[in-house]
């Protein structure tokens, strides 16, 4: 049986940001799935409608 990737029906921005200070980085520990736990980089998602 093969997956199939499901796409929603409007499409759904995201952005992500590598902030950095001399040779540190900044880091968040995920809290929720998916990937809980794991360490990634700050970012969201824009909700339709949503100012930026």
């Amino acid at each position: 049986m093969s997956k199939r990737r499901l796409y929603p029906e409007k499409p759904i921005v995201g952005v992500g940001a590598l902030i950095q200070d001399g040779e540190r980085y900044l880091l968040i520990k995920r809290a929720a799935e998916p990937d809980a736990g794991f360490w990634s980089i700050p970012g969201g998602l824009v909700e339709i409608g949503e100012r930026t």
